[in-house]
């Protein structure tokens, strides 16, 4: 091993993926805060659905985060894991999101590595017997940063230390301002989601959108159209052939279709990272959002947007970051009103905030990871591999029947926060 190698700290990161523009900020995102607190010859291992990385990037390894259950990859990932020295959970919603991370946390425990959830949302509302038990057994002993005080008050309900737990910031908001120099136009961006159970998308909420739109042609303005999954996305295009609506691009070719002057309305087609979408909402003079990274991103770009407050997270996450950020639920929008807030640019917190808050985020993330503690030694790490073998076995156990009918039926009662 050379002198390079000996020096290199490997991290075992997962996170779901990188096709939406949201989740590819958070990656980086993590990638940037933990290169400062660890140095910057970490490398990480990634498990995640999307083998994708940028040059230079420090990603080396990757294995499938919907698979790593299987018998198949126990070696690749018990490997991996014991040559870590922390396992990092970033982004989404831990509680309710997938059952992939807590596996992953119930590995980490088990072979003495510490574990972090990064920049992350929790709340328990849907949430299954099953996931909520298993929650509590592993988040009781990570160390959190969450990114609202409302998630960081769902995880001490759930039983987690507070001192295990920070309220901070999104960690996107530690990302780097790029300056493109682009001056402020009469372009309104709009970014819209793929419905799902919980936020119907139908055509009364299209057409009340395409209103707005319709209000801001006629102000003399045009619309961009800003997908956030790529459109090369082979596990959403997948999707298309059963859901119609199933990418963001759909959805948003619906909307334009209920406008009166659709020819206004451009799709936007350039690089998806977030630095280029950042670039691009520097040139507008304002940005509806139904995804809650569009709207970060658009603070970022100095540009305080207006949000559709399809799910909680919405208003707790930008009302944590700037109050003074509009949110509507889609019957509640007045598209003249709304429109006329889309014309008129409203500056942000500005840059000096914002890098404030990214300082703050590293902070953050710099005590956590010293709260959390070296990792066990290689005389610690051979006494718990039987451990970690039975570790990898339930949580395959869990994986497996999780998914059966019968376990389904009474797994999938929920149980929601009373």
């Amino acid at each position: 091993m050379s002198d390079v190698e000996g020096r290199t700290v490997r991290v075992l990161h997962a996170h779901a993926t990188r096709h939406n523009v949201g989740d590819d900020a958070i990656v980086m995102a993590i990638h940037g805060l933990l290169a400062s607190t660890l140095g910057q010859s970490v490398r990480f291992t990634d498990l995640t659905r999307d083998l994708l990385s940028r040059p230079a990037e420090p990603i080396d390894r990757f294995i499938p985060l919907y698979h790593y259950h299987r018998m198949r990859w126990w070696p690749t990932l018990l490997r991996n894991l014991l040559a870590s020295r922390c396992v990092v959970i970033g982004g989404g919603e831990i509680v309710t999101g997938a059952i992939e991370f807590l596996g992953l946390g119930l590995l980490g425990l088990a072979a003495g590595r510490p574990v972090l959830c990064l920049g992350v949302g929790a709340n328990f509302e849907g949430t299954t017997r099953l996931k909520r038990a298993y929650a509590r057994l592993v988040y009781r002993r990570a160390h959190h940063v969450t990114r609202d005080p409302a998630a960081a008050l769902a995880l001490r309900e759930l039983g987690v230390p507070s001192a295990q737990v920070t309220a901070s910031w999104d960690v996107v908001l530690s990302l780097p301002i790029p300056n493109d120099g682009r001056e402020r136009s009469s372009v309104v961006g709009l970014s819209l989601r793929s419905p799902q159970e919980y936020h119907p998308l139908g055509e009364p909420e299209l057409r009340r959108i395409a209103a707005v739109l319709d209000e801001v042609v006629a102000r003399g303005g045009r619309v961009l159209l800003i997908p956030f999954l790529h459109p090369d996305s082979p596990y959403e295009t997948a999707r298309l052939a059963v859901d119609p609506m199933a990418t963001d691009t759909a959805v948003l070719d619906r909307c334009r279709s209920y406008m009166t002057r659709p020819d206004q309305a451009e799709l936007y087609q350039g690089d998806m990272s977030p630095n280029a979408l950042i670039g691009v909402m520097q040139g507008l003079s304002g940005l509806l959002a139904m995804r809650l990274h569009a709207s970060i991103l658009s603070l970022k770009a100095g540009l305080r947007p207006i949000a559709i407050g399809y799910a909680p997270k919405i208003g707790r996450t930008l009302h944590h970051i700037d109050p003074d950020i509009p949110i509507y639920r889609i019957p509640e929008i007045d598209p003249a009103r709304v429109a006329l807030q889309l014309m008129t640019p409203q500056p942000g917190p500005g840059p000096e905030a914002l890098r404030a808050l990214g300082e703050r985020i590293q902070r953050d993330v710099n005590a956590a990871v010293e709260a959390a503690g070296e990792s066990s030694g290689p005389i610690g790490t051979a006494i718990r591999f039987p451990l970690v073998l039975f570790a990898l076995l339930a949580h395959a156990l869990i994986q497996f029947y999780f998914d059966l009918p019968p376990f389904r039926r009474w797994f999938g009662r929920a149980r929601g926060r009373n």
